[in-house]
């Protein structure tokens, strides 16, 4: 209101500086984005061993086989059949991606890996850019996107056999056929761009590209079958819920996608009920939440309990202490002393607090309960919102457990965890500011303002 009111007295040239320092701040955010997807997801590939390994995966050399033997006519087909791998799944936009790259690269598998490489970074680019429309009206929204990239690109995805403990990223962009994941999430973030942009401005062209790139992500992959309910949540925590058409008309474009796969892909795969009982998503969700949390204590883990036990018992232990105003110093003791003397108890040694893997799976057991106190306590409507998205992306691979499933909910889960990150951040520089013995006056004062 204040810069509407006194525009009169504000020269255009200070709001042409205005709005290119906001653009090359902006410039800036993203060219670190961009930097750390490609930094965090460069060496599987350049390095040859990996590239040998993943340039023989079965599904990679289907995808180069049905391309070098694919006519103009073969690609059409693709459009009413299943896509370039020939299992029964509808993805006529990747097909033809795949089909370009073979036909610019041949059977060069290390400009595969490339292409997914910068397609990666892209979606990094777009996780910064939604992130910095979210966290605008907190402190430090820079740093709060950023955070969220590398969030994205450190999410490790799940363990088994074949499935490496690694980042789901970097094995992303070395598995030619996850490129359907990059591709629908790349759609999906800008969808998710334009429709944020509509809503601010009502230019009727971002909705109509809003509803463009929704259709390039549906077709895809069908992960994007999700989005609509995303696109909900977006519309209801905009407060623009006359905008309620938006969503449902996504949901009949999903809905109309599935119905014409099953005419072009008879016995297209999907999920099935027999693996969807009510216990079994709650089992499910359990497990997308805190996967690497389990791999720690269940009877198939190593069974250390006492991660568990030392984690929750630090946090009583800070809780009791800041409610008591006792120095900091016995925190700090307390956070030394306490999974020492429980992994004795519990774990029958002391020292297993000095290796590596039993340290890394501590700062894990405390990350969760963290986590959670600080939604509870902290939680502002945009956490709440965020979380339910988070939920929302893991409804379509609640059968599946592959690592390249996970590229979507990492890309979420890197918004919520800097979401949560940025409530505490506040919450610390709000104590770190705070006058001593602040809250002993204003308890004495009437407290009203304390909280």
């Amino acid at each position: 209101m204040g810069a509407s009111d006194s525009g009169q007295h504000t020269s255009s040239q200070e709001s042409t500086d205005e709005g290119i320092a906001t653009r090359s701040s902006i410039a800036l955010i993203l060219a670190a984005a961009v930097t750390i997807s490609l930094a965090t997801t460069a060496f599987p590939v350049f390095d040859q061993a990996t590239q040998d390994f993943y340039a023989d995966s079965p599904d990679s050399v289907g995808i180069i086989v049905r391309a070098e033997e694919a006519t103009v006519g073969e690609a059409l087909r693709w459009w009413y059949g299943p896509w370039i791998q020939g299992t029964p799944y509808y993805r006529p936009l990747s097909s033809w991606v795949m089909w370009l790259e073979y036909l610019v690269a041949g059977r060069n598998f290390q400009a595969f890996c490339v292409f997914s490489w910068l397609l990666h970074a892209l979606n990094g680019a777009l996780l910064a850019l939604l992130a910095l429309r979210l966290f605008k009206e907190r402190p430090l929204a820079w740093l709060w996107a950023l955070l969220a990239v590398v969030l994205f690109n450190y999410r490790l995805g799940p363990t088994g056999p074949s499935w490496q403990p690694v980042p789901v990223a970097i094995g992303v962009v070395v598995w030619w056929p996850a490129q359907t994941d990059q591709l629908s999430l790349a759609f999906s973030l800008g969808s998710l761009l334009l429709l944020d942009r509509y809503l601010s401005k009502g230019r009727r062209r971002d909705l109509a590209l809003c509803f463009v790139f929704y259709a390039a992500a549906l077709l895809s992959k069908e992960m994007a079958v999700c989005l609509p309910l995303v696109v909900g949540l977006w519309v209801l925590y905009r407060r623009a819920r006359e905008q309620w058409l938006i969503p449902v008309a996504q949901a009949v474009m999903a809905v109309a996608l599935l119905v014409l796969r099953l005419f072009v892909v008879p016995g297209a795969q999907g999920p099935t009920m027999a693996d969807l009982m009510p216990l079994q998503v709650v089992r499910k969700l359990l497990w997308y939440t805190g996967e690497r949390l389990w791999s720690y204590v269940t009877p198939a883990g190593a069974g250390e309990y006492w991660l568990v036990v030392a984690s929750l018992v630090v946090i009583a232990l800070f809780y009791l202490l800041w409610r008591l105003k006792v120095s900091v110093v016995w925190m700090i003791l307390t956070a030394l002393l306490v999974p020492s003397l429980v992994a004795q108890i519990l774990g029958g040694n002391f020292a297993l607090v000095t290796i590596p893997r039993e340290i890394y799976g501590l700062l894990v057991a405390l990350l969760m309960p963290l986590g959670i106190i600080v939604l509870l306590r902290l939680g502002t409507r945009l956490s709440w919102y965020l979380l339910g998205m988070v939920l929302a992306v893991h409804l379509p691979i609640l059968h599946v457990l592959g690592p390249h499933y996970w590229y979507w909910p990492a890309a979420f889960w890197g918004l919520f965890g800097a979401c949560l990150a940025s409530l505490a951040g506040e919450r610390l520089a709000w104590v770190i500011r705070r006058p001593p013995f602040a809250a002993s006056a204003s308890c004495e004062g009437g407290g009203s303002q304390a909280g």
